[in-house]
């Protein structure tokens, strides 16, 4: 059936946006996965990232760079040290054009 997870048009019938937070999410975990980052501190993140594509305030701006700067945000309370050039790093993107936007 259409919309079923695990049918082949599932991901076709989300809308932009739900795609962009489906996407939004991966790149989270990928990162939180790579960073070694523990699961609560992943579910803010996506909080956040959910709470921003929803404000729609930053609409056609980077994905990864998005769900970086989430990251960043639910780790700056823990005792993890990091910095958004080194959440750049590990998605690859060096867009700092884009930050400036």
């Amino acid at each position: 059936p259409l919309g079923v997870k695990g049918s082949k048009n599932f991901f076709t019938q989300l809308s932009a946006k739900e795609k962009n937070i489906k996407e939004g999410w991966m790149v989270i975990i990928r990162l939180s996965e790579q960073l070694g980052v523990k699961e609560d501190l992943i579910h803010t993140a996506i909080r956040h990232f959910q709470q921003v594509e929803e404000s729609e305030k930053l609409w056609g701006k980077n994905i990864e760079i998005k769900a970086a700067a989430c990251l960043l945000i639910a780790t700056q309370n823990s005792k993890i040290p990091r910095n958004m050039k080194d959440m750049l790093r590990e998605t690859g993107s060096y867009k700092w054009k884009e930050l400036a936007n």
